[in-house]
């Protein structure tokens, strides 16, 4: 017969066991959960950049079957390169004008400028094929009831067409010397950038078109250097 002793001895040393068990999962815990983090957030990134390829295959087969650019009536002159983004961000004017053309769907605010929006795309071909995702504005992954197309981790895809048909795109932010510019810290020294202008401050990305987003920090530097601080992990299709 056990006396009351050596209950209690067996119940002290159960509590230990739980604690040290309960210190092991929270060891645990606090390894694991930054690994699985990174590895969700690599996981949208490469989503990202398949609907990155997803957007430039959209508007090349646009201009494949039309013999010219998915051209919203906001892009004043067709014939220079133009950004759509984020009007909000100040990078271009909003992307759903792009996605009103070539997911054959007027969206609720994208404006007089695109009402006509079947006249660009007379066949009604859905280049681009997207399930809205429930969400009347943008700021949310998917393409939202207004059209507002995100990435994964909600920032805007901000599009730069070749409109004067150089081979080059000039894009409203990586255009700029204070981002591309300064070999390392910029992209200068890439091999796709490539200087214009007069002088030579102004780059341009060789391609038809290149698409981007601020990446999972959700935060950029308009004058910042494309591979420092809050740009560094901007989610570019033209990287690996």
């Amino acid at each position: 017969m056990k006396t009351r002793k050596q209950i209690n001895k067996q119940k002290g040393f159960t509590l230990v066991e739980m604690l040290v068990v309960i210190a092991i999962v929270g060891i645990l815990a606090a390894i694991l959960v930054p690994v699985v983090g990174r590895a969700m957030t690599k996981a949208k990134v490469a989503t990202a950049k398949k609907e990155m390829a997803d957007i430039i295959l959209a508007i090349q087969a646009y201009r494949k079957e039309y013999s010219r650019w998915p051209t919203p009536d906001i892009t004043l002159d067709p014939n220079e390169d133009y950004t759509f983004g984020s009007s909000a961000s100040n990078i271009g004017v909003d992307n759903n004008y792009l996605m009103s053309i070539l997911c054959n769907r007027k969206f609720p605010s994208s404006g007089a400028s695109v009402v006509n929006y079947e006249r660009k795309n007379p066949k009604k071909i859905e280049f681009l094929e997207l399930m809205t995702n429930g969400e009347k504005d943008g700021g949310v992954p998917g393409l939202s009831e207004d059209g507002y197309y995100c990435d994964p981790f909600g920032n805007p895809y901000i599009i730069t067409i070749d409109y004067n048909g150089d081979n080059k795109c000039e894009d409203k932010v990586y255009s700029k010397n204070g981002v591309s510019g300064g070999g390392a810290s910029g992209l200068e020294d890439k091999g796709r950038f490539t200087k214009s202008g007069s002088p030579q401050n102004i780059f341009t990305l060789v391609g038809d078109v290149m698409v981007w987003s601020i990446g999972p920090d959700r935060k950029f530097d308009v004058n910042g250097k494309a591979n420092e601080g809050v740009n560094a992990d901007n989610i570019l299709s033209w990287s690996k």
